[in-house]
């Protein structure tokens, strides 16, 4: 949840849509994203989780 451990706020105006550059396909770095938005009548409730996950192929034998 926001504010855990690890966690970052990465702005006040994000742009839409958000993009992480570096990480896409990569399998050492892997996102989970949360979002919250707040404006002059509070904050609004977590959205749903969304994540960026890669992993790489080891080649089998033939």
């Amino acid at each position: 949840m926001p504010g855990d451990a690890g966690s970052v706020q990465i702005g006040d105006d994000v742009p839409n849509p958000f993009t992480v550059a570096g990480v896409l396909g990569n399998p050492a770095v892997n996102y989970s994203f949360l979002a919250l938005a707040q404006n002059g009548c509070g904050a609004s409730g977590p959205s749903n989780r969304t994540a960026e996950f890669d992993f790489a192929l080891t080649p089998g034998s033939p």
